[in-house]
Parts: structure tokens; sequence; C-alpha cells
């Protein structure tokens, strides 16, 4: 499977390289219906951008890595010298994209410093590099003020505490506990899940928004010190299990195994929570491709760190002046098999999407 997502990775980067690829930014979606090229929206959203340079830094880290060559083994068999050129060039471009659109929405923005962190990991660049670090604090140096709903937390979370890790600020990762604790307020142990705004009695999730509450648990799970005691690991670690089993599996938020007609994909595309009869509901049962792969792989890069594979959080060695401590869960050790499934359930994600992809490409 990894061998063949590095493969459509690398074709799916040249396609929007070559049709989405605009000089003032990646615009929004086009239209390849009778085999030409026809504009639908050419919107300059600011994170398009960073979504894109995370993308591309991702697939260059993989085709790269070292430590595991086979991965990227038959992507760098197919990647020609001038084809390597062109993705390098793009993926420098995704940066100063990022830098002339800058996000404004605090989930956008806390998401920006993850991509930017990928992109500090993978370039060469020294200048690049320096100019990586000074955006990523200029960003989290904005948050942690306005965040009132339970995924704005969440996502400012796994951005500070990323910030932090790359930077050795420690402030960020003392922002980022406040911000948990705020966060840990709204968990509903009925439920076993996060109300979105405080006083809540509807609970309502899309896959970005359980991507989001992934990202945070994961992130505070793996990161192994920065500043985070072995108690809110353990609390981080519970809630994590929690939510996953009752909110994700045991609710109706997911189609398994496949997608068939009808059910056309493993995350639906929202569900709500009814606190007055302790029950989910699905509102819309069809697939959303980016949320659902955005969750995805929160849960692949989680199990990754954990069973000391692939990981979601890339070194940074010329940033980051000691060696992180190795992830731990503490004494609320997820089982093996829990390790496992997320990892399994992000690829089986993976896989619906991709086969949404190709019958979309198809049609």
């Amino acid at each position: 499977l990894s061998l063949a997502f590095t493969v459509e990775g690398l074709m799916i980067s040249t396609f929007t390289g070559q049709n989405l690829m605009t000089e003032n930014g990646f615009i929004t979606s086009i239209s390849m219906d009778d085999g030409s090229r026809q504009v639908v929206d050419d919107t300059i959203r600011p994170f398009d951008q960073a979504v894109m340079l995370w993308a591309l830094s991702d697939l260059m880290l993989t085709i790269q890595d070292d430590k595991f060559p086979n991965l990227g083994a038959i992507a760098q068999q197919l990647a020609t010298p001038e084809m390597m050129e062109s993705l390098t060039g793009m993926l420098n471009t995704s940066f100063d994209l990022v830098q002339a659109n800058p996000s404004t929405d605090s989930v956008d923005k806390a998401l920006s410093i993850v991509a930017l962190v990928w992109y500090a990991a993978v370039t060469a660049d020294d200048a690049r590099r320096a100019d990586v670090l000074a955006e990523i604090e200029q960003i989290a140096g904005t948050l942690g003020n306005g965040e009132t709903t339970a995924f704005e937390k969440a996502a400012s979370i796994r951005g500070l505490l990323e910030a932090s890790r790359v930077t050795g600020n420690q402030g960020y990762a003392d922002t980022a506990m406040s911000l948990w604790n705020d966060l840990d307020g709204m968990w509903d142990d009925q439920a076993k899940a996060y109300a979105p705004t405080s006083g809540a009695t509807t609970y309502t999730y899309t896959p970005w928004d359980a991507g989001l509450i992934i990202g945070a648990l994961g992130e505070i799970i793996a990161s192994g010190g920065a500043g985070i005691s072995q108690d809110v690991q353990d609390l981080a670690t519970n809630r994590f299990m929690d939510f996953f089993q009752a909110s994700i599996m045991a609710s109706g938020f997911t189609h398994l195994p496949v997608p068939t007609p009808g059910s056309t994909g493993l995350f639906v595309s929202e569900i709500s929570y009814d606190t007055s009869n302790d029950t989910w509901t699905v509102n819309d049962s069809r697939y959303t491709t980016a949320g659902a792969l955005h969750a995805a792989n929160e849960l692949i890069w989680l199990e990754g760190t954990l069973m000391g594979r692939q990981t979601g959080y890339p070194q940074v060695a010329p940033i980051v002046t000691e060696e992180p401590e190795p992830p731990s869960v503490g004494d609320a050790t997820a089982p093996m098999w829990a390790i496992a499934g997320f990892g399994a359930f992000g690829a089986l994600l993976l896989v619906s999407g991709g086969l949404l992809v190709v019958r979309r490409k198809r049609a």
C-alpha cells in the first residue's frame, strides 16, 4: 500500500502543479470532463497553499527517506531528474505562496505551522530553513488568545506544540497546555467526545473536526517531554482511546470496509450527538475526501510514531538542538492491537479515498 500511495502521490502532485498552480497561488478547482482544462473557481485560498506545501514536503521526505527506502523505491524509479527538479521547484514555490498568502483563520494558521515544519525538514536550503523558522514563530505568536471552539483549541495545540518542538520556545508549549486545560473542560464523558462549544447540547462533527481532535491528542501523546507532564500524556491517551472507540467507530461516523453505492466512503460527511437522549445521528452520509484523508493521516502518523516507523513529526535538525525523548504513553499504555488499529484504520481510509479518486477520473 505504501508503495502504491507514494506513486499515486507523485502522479497527483505532478498533475496539480501542471493544472492548478498559477503565478499567484494554487487555485480552487478546475474541470477536466471533456479532456481539456477549464477553470471552475480561480479563488486563491491561503490554506490551500499550506496544504500543498504539507503534501509536497511529505512526498519528498518519503522519496528521500533512508530509514525506509522501499517506501519511495518505485517513485524513485519513475521520477526522472527533470521531474524531481520540477517537484523541488514546486515545493519551494509553495513555501513562497504560503508567505504571500497568510492565513487569518486560527485553525488554518495552526495547521500552516505543521506544514512549515514538514518543509523545514525536507528543504536543503539553509536560508529557506531560517525563513521557515521565522514564519513559524510569527504565526505561533498569534495563537492562544481567540480560540473558542474545541476544534480551534485542538488545532492550536497541534500547531503550538510543533512550533515549540522545532524552535525550543517553551512559551509555545505553555500556551498549548493552557488550551489543553480549556479543551479538557469541554470533554463529555457520556458521549466520549468534546462539546464543540461550552454548554452545547448538540455536538456536530465533520471528518475535518475529527482530524483536528485526533491531531491534538496525538501530538500530546507523541511529544515525549516538551514541558508536558506524564499525567497530561496519560489523560490524552485515555481521551484518544475513548474518542476513537466511541465517537468514531461506534457512532455511525464510518462506513466499513470499502465504498459502496449509497455508502461512499469510510467517513461520512457529518454526524451529530444529542445530549438529551445520548444518541449519534448521521446527518450526511456522503464522503468528503479532504477531511477524511486529513483524519486518516493523523491516525497513521501517530501509529507510526508509537511503533517506531514513519512519523508525522519530522525532525528538523538545524533547528532542534536536542534529540527528543522517545514517544511514550506512560501508565495509560494503549494496547498493541489498538495502536496497530489506528494505522490499519487510517490505511483503509486512504484506500477508500484512492478508490474514489480513481472512480472520478474514469467517470
